[in-house]
């Protein structure tokens, strides 16, 4: 008898214990979307990636693909150039470039002239390698929405971008399914066995990132959502990198911006 009670009371405490109930929609997904729906002017910071440098041709494709998708939403995307001077002047961009320290010890080394050393600083590129964004706190998240008067703050994080390569089965082999109703028993016992001995590989964009939302009045974090999404369209291997990465990229922005629009 005492353990049906207690059972009893556990059951009731566990009914009152505040969650999200099946079906029930993520409290802080709402406020996103209340938040969003009536924002108008919208700051997004490069995305930190610990894989390569966040200013690189993928990032800022990447970072495009986001800005479009908040203009598509009507918003006024602040421009990204006018957004990294500020990063810049407010010392959030660094560079902590090994190559610089090194090529510096070997000029110095080799006796060359100041001068020579500082137009190769000018001029070489990779001076301005290794750039990162770090941890921001919510003191310069909102004061980043101040100097813009954004009213939300787009952050993100890529942990992978790239494409890779993926095994699958033999093109030979695919196409004998669609032809195999015109062919002999005898042909098509052929062609699976030298189909088998072709290898193949395919190629897949792949897209794994964290996106967040700060609200521009106090810098707090209101939501956020890690994507993971590929991207393999038929005869893949045939085609290009950007057009496997722009695949990959468009469903997983696909997912976050459906989640945030307004149901009518």
């Amino acid at each position: 008898m005492m353990k049906r009670i207690a059972f009893i009371l556990l059951l009731i405490i566990a009914m009152c214990m505040p969650g999200i109930a099946k079906g029930e929609e993520n409290p802080f997904l709402k406020d996103a979307k209340i938040k969003l729906a009536n924002a108008k002017r919208i700051v997004i910071i490069p995305f930190a990636d610990y894989m390569r440098d966040p200013f690189s041709i993928d990032n800022r494709r990447l970072l495009f693909s986001v800005r479009q998708g908040f203009e598509s939403m009507g918003k006024l995307v602040i421009p990204d150039e006018d957004v990294w001077k500020v990063l810049k002047d407010m010392e959030i961009i660094k560079e902590d470039s090994k190559y610089k320290v090194s090529l510096e010890k070997q000029l110095k080394s080799y006796g060359f002239s100041k001068e020579l050393a500082e137009y190769i600083e000018e001029n070489d590129v990779k001076f301005r390698s290794e750039p990162y964004i770090p941890a921001l706190t919510e003191e310069e998240i909102s004061k980043i929405a101040k100097l813009f008067n954004a009213d939300i703050v787009v952050r993100g994080c890529v942990v992978d971008y790239g494409v890779i390569d993926v095994s699958s089965a033999s093109p030979l082999s695919n196409i004998i399914g669609g032809v195999a109703p015109f062919m002999t028993a005898q042909r098509i016992g052929i062609a699976i066995a030298a189909g088998s001995y072709i290898p193949s590989t395919d190629k897949e964009g792949v897209v794994q990132m964290t996106i967040y939302l700060h609200d521009g009045w106090n810098g707090r974090l209101i939501y956020g959502k890690s994507i993971f999404a590929t991207y393999k369209p038929l005869f893949s291997n045939l085609q290009g990198r950007f057009v496997l990465l722009r695949g990959a990229v468009k469903r997983a922005l696909d997912t976050f911006f459906s989640e945030l629009k307004m149901e009518n």
